[in-house]
């Protein structure tokens, strides 16, 4: 009979319930033998949710306001429950589990526009609540994870508003004000509060981190959407600071950003100098980084700006120098990208780093604006012909160059610009490396650029595509 079958053959069954889109819960009450068949698929991927008595999340929908709209998965409490006890069946379902996706409840969704109110910037309460309830949710997963040893998973953490319907001008009363205009205030980004440290979780070797969208529309006092809206989004540095606890990650993912003004220059090196501090305390065991992030747009940047020439190094990418001579993979776009990345002492100087491992190097869509502010050495680059951006550009080539010949396993290489027309690519094929320049202003490759890349013959050749032009070489690292 089925209900003695082994349990190859109960794999057999429970594969095609699954792609029948069957629920298989009410299969695991059948027998013991069917329970531990079915329970391992069903606890593989899990879907957590970190408020205990919030079911539903609520929103301002059309033609129902304030309707509810129904969470989905297990709460933490209940989770924690059945995978952790001296009980068979708790053993037993926590070897099943493979992913974790972790719902964090937050009170408040924020609006992603900075909200103000003539000259005020309402701040404060629903960040502050948001954060509470944010740091306070991680921190008891981690507690629990911690005390996982002897398997792997994966991990996966969103934002989840408990009230959809908020904003920052709902009127709290303990709301404060500070003077000020809208692009002096950042958009909410949920960060960590002090008094919850995160216990260290050996058991995750991926984590991903990124957005949801909402259950419903959300509305705000001056506007509706016809369509879902992304959820509240975490910072930088709340990522990494989770990553530093995963004891044997080897793969991050992040799709976020932190979207403030570069007129608020100030704001923007705090977060990334916090950034660098939590980068700095990652894992080893790290091999895969993917950082999709969101640099800032140039909303209220002057029209001319000059280079700042006295601005210290970018400690982020300085520190991400480091880090990613440990890595096989790194990926990443939209972020702001500096020569520090490669040649962190400057480009005279001979680099000493060495990348023994890294494969992949893909810098797509590098942001275009951000390394014009005034918190780094060059200017306002919009106009595609700028001097500045061109040196800009020339400086990360020519330091990128100088590093691709510190890495022996390389076997692609991008980088490409959010605005500027320019871009750089590195493959093998035909048994030969293969280095292709577009430029689509009227500017040359510089000397240091050959210089730097050991282009054969002291030049770049036509290549068969508009404004692009192509080294080719035959070993790699070229001698």
């Amino acid at each position: 009979m089925a209900s003695s079958a082994p349990q190859e053959i109960l794999a057999l069954i429970v594969d095609h319930l699954a792609q029948l889109n069957e629920k298989l819960s009410p299969y695991a009450l059948v027998n013991k033998s069917w329970q531990a068949a079915f329970e391992r698929r069903i606890y593989s991927s899990v879907v957590v949710r970190s408020s205990p008595g919030v079911t539903d999340i609520r929103v301002k929908g059309w033609p129902k306001f304030w309707e509810p709209h129904n969470q989905q998965g297990l709460s933490l409490e209940i989770f924690i429950n059945i995978t952790n006890g001296p009980q068979d069946w708790q053993q037993a379902r926590r070897t099943y589990v493979r992913k974790i996706f972790y719902g964090v409840a937050v009170p408040y969704w924020l609006d992603e526009v900075p909200e103000t109110d003539g000259d005020y910037a309402h701040d404060k309460f629903c960040r502050r609540k948001n954060n509470q309830a944010f740091s306070k949710s991680v921190c008891r997963l981690f507690e629990h994870l911690s005390t996982w040893t002897d398997q792997k998973i994966s991990l996966r953490i969103a934002l989840q508003a408990e009230d959809a319907s908020t904003d920052e001008q709902s009127g709290e009363q303990e709301s404060t004000s500070t003077t000020g205009t809208g692009e002096e205030i950042t958009r909410y980004r949920a960060e960590f509060v002090s008094g919850y440290p995160l216990p260290r979780a050996s058991c995750i070797t991926s984590l991903e981190i990124t957005e949801l969208l909402t259950g419903e529309t959300v509305w705000s006092e001056l506007w509706a959407s016809d369509e879902d809206v992304w959820e509240n989004k975490i910072s930088l540095p709340a990522c990494l600071r989770i990553a530093s606890a995963c004891g044997a990650l080897k793969e991050i993912y992040f799709d976020g950003g932190d979207g403030e003004p570069l007129a608020g220059p100030n704001m923007r090196l705090a977060r990334r100098t916090a950034a660098a501090k939590e980068m700095s305390r990652l894992p080893r065991t790290v091999k895969d980084v993917y950082l999709f992030w969101n640099s800032p747009s140039k909303v209220g940047i002057a029209d001319v700006r000059r280079p700042n020439e006295s601005a210290s190094q970018d400690l982020f990418c300085a520190t991400l120098h480091k880090f990613s001579m440990q890595l096989q993979h790194l990926r990443t776009s939209e972020m702001e990208i500096f020569p520090e990345l490669f040649c962190p002492v400057g480009l005279e100087l001979p680099i000493e780093a060495h990348w023994p491992y890294l494969e992949t190097l893909h810098l797509d869509r590098v942001c275009a604006y951000g390394p014009f502010s005034d918190v780094a050495r060059h200017a306002d680059g919009t106009p595609k012909e700028d001097p500045l951006a061109e040196r800009y550009v020339n400086d990360l080539y020519t330091s990128l160059g100088h590093a691709v010949q510190k890495m022996p396993r390389l076997k692609s290489m991008k980088l490409s610009f959010g605005s500027l027309a320019h871009g750089l690519d590195l493959w093998f094929k035909n048994e030969q490396w293969n280095l292709t320049l577009c430029v689509f202003s009227k500017s040359q490759p510089s000397p240091e650029f050959t210089k730097a890349w050991k282009v054969p013959g002291g030049s770049l050749q036509p290549y068969t595509f508009l404004n692009t032009q192509k080294a080719t070489y035959s070993s790699w690292p070229p001698s």
